[in-house]
């Protein structure tokens, strides 16, 4: 099974990299950023207060949670 964007990008069809990115927190964006050329943030993102705010209850801007198996079985989604 393959994705149909790693099809078309097998079969030689153009990509366009993300250099910028309007949605995240500059901190958040800095987890993956890594992942593309030159990512950078929009204007906004650095100068909207709602980007500068902290979240209620939240100490960091992010927070990784461990979750371990549960009964033997990894990560997965229920089927209907």
């Amino acid at each position: 099974e393959q994705a149909l964007f790693t099809r078309l990008v097998r079969l030689g069809v153009p990509t366009i990299d993300l250099d910028a990115q309007g949605r995240a927190r500059a901190s958040i964006c800095s987890l993956y950023n890594w992942r593309y050329k030159n990512l950078g943030n929009l204007e906004h993102v650095l100068q909207q207060r709602e980007f500068k705010t902290t979240n209620a209850g939240f100490v960091y801007d992010y927070q990784l949670i461990n979750v371990e198996n549960f009964n033997d079985v990894g990560e997965s989604e229920p089927i209907p």
